[in-house]
């Protein structure tokens, strides 16, 4: 797995089976993280798109561009992809099947580490899809039997 040393990553928070305490619930990327501190932020949502279509799906991020801020993504437990608002250029994080579940639960989960006194937020978080086609791939399915799956790592704290 490509997991950092932020504590979340360590105690396992963004792989799929996680839950999160109901404090946490309520807190989100775009309430934002207030001085020099991180956050993890974690979600599950069902996608059941027609078994006919290949729908590439993707995350979209965006923030002031004076966000000093690194925001890891993570979907059903894989990093995938690095957001620095203040640097630049990539917005768009594309999941490839085998990755993002089609016909089943996802889970989607971001870290934000604001790097100044000012904090952080993101104004935007929404998945984004690249078109419909029909095609002969089977792309399709529920991919979650190739995913991590979460137990407790309290031991590694």
């Amino acid at each position: 797995m490509n997991e950092g040393g932020l504590y979340g990553e360590r105690m396992g928070w963004h792989l799929p089976g996680y839950t999160a305490p109901q404090s946490a619930i309520a807190s989100s990327p775009l309430d934002g993280v207030s001085g020099a501190a991180g956050r993890f932020y974690t979600t599950s949502f069902r996608l059941d798109l027609d078994a006919d279509l290949d729908v590439p799906i993707g995350l979209q991020l965006g923030a002031a561009s004076d966000t000093a801020a690194v925001v890891q993504v993570f979907m059903n437990g894989y990093q995938f992809g690095h957001y620095l608002p203040h640097i630049g250029p990539q917005t768009l994080f594309p999941f490839p099947p085998g990755v993002i579940n089609n016909r089943g639960e996802n889970t989607l989960a971001i870290s934000m580490w604001a790097l100044t006194a000012a904090g952080a937020r993101l104004d935007q978080v929404e998945l984004a899809t690249f078109g419909q086609y029909r095609s002969g791939f089977d792309f399709n399915q529920d991919w979650s039997y190739l995913q991590p799956r979460w137990k407790d790592r309290g031991e590694y704290a």
